[in-house]
């Protein structure tokens, strides 16, 4: 049984996103509390509150990680809309026409 309702209602739409068949969804429950509760009284977890998403301030690396993403977006947005440049792969971004196999190197560093 998911822990929350939002867990439970992402599972459930990511079934039914799918567009060749229909969707159906299972949850199994194990004889634990928090899975018999909601296995009694399923409503609660059809349709209990979901919390509003957030990304939490003051962990500097979720920080870092999040504004390095909104400025990455701009740029290919940007990118995009005044030349109409956009890239496949994280290769072609960064190594361009220059992209062949044998040249090619890939280096990992801590976020």
């Amino acid at each position: 049984m998911p822990p929350t309702t939002a867990n439970y209602v992402q599972r459930a739409g990511r079934a039914g996103r799918r567009t060749d068949s229909a969707a159906l969804v299972f949850t199994y429950a194990q004889r634990r509390s928090h899975d018999l509760s909601r296995y009694q009284d399923p409503a609660s977890m059809i349709a209990g509150d979901v919390r509003a998403p957030y990304v939490p301030l003051g962990n500097e690396r979720i920080d870092r990680r999040h504004a390095h993403s909104i400025a990455l977006s701009a740029f290919f947005r940007h990118a995009k809309q005044t030349s109409g440049q956009t890239w496949s792969t994280a290769g072609d971004f960064f190594l361009g026409d220059h992209a062949t196999p044998s040249r090619v190197r890939v280096a990992c560093a801590p976020i």
